[in-house]
């Protein structure tokens, strides 16, 4: 998008300049962390994906090392811990280890992209 700034000094000067502006974003410019640490510290407490540009999470899955579904979100803000997995399922603390993620990401610019790996829970 283009804009144009006009400033005005006190004695009637003008200046004008165009400015524009492009929303990034790509699969650099989301953040999945590749750990997370659920002890309850206030740090790293939930497992997230972060990032600018980013219109919507389309999806946030989290499965065991063996395929079972623990955790999973549809339509979700990035950057928001309270949408965050905190390393249970069903109430139960699940155990210190590697996990495998899957997140479905819209852009404000049209953009689709999935982004998969593994996120190592400790404890």
């Amino acid at each position: 998008m283009k804009y144009t700034v006009t400033v005005t000094t006190a004695h009637g000067c003008q200046a004008n300049a165009d400015v524009t502006i492009a929303l990034g974003c790509s699969e650099k410019a989301v953040h999945i962390p590749n750990a997370f640490s659920p002890n309850h510290d206030g740090n790293n407490d939930y497992f997230y994906p972060v990032g600018s540009g980013v219109k919507i999470i389309r999806y946030f899955q989290v499965y065991s090392r063996w395929g079972q579904l623990l955790y999973s979100k549809k339509d979700m803000p990035a950057n928001d811990q309270s949408w965050g997995w905190d390393g249970t399922f069903g109430g139960v603390i699940q155990p210190v280890g590697t996990y495998v993620y899957m997140v479905g990401v819209e852009c404000f610019t049209g953009e689709n992209f999935v982004l998969k790996g593994t996120v190592e829970l400790l404890r």
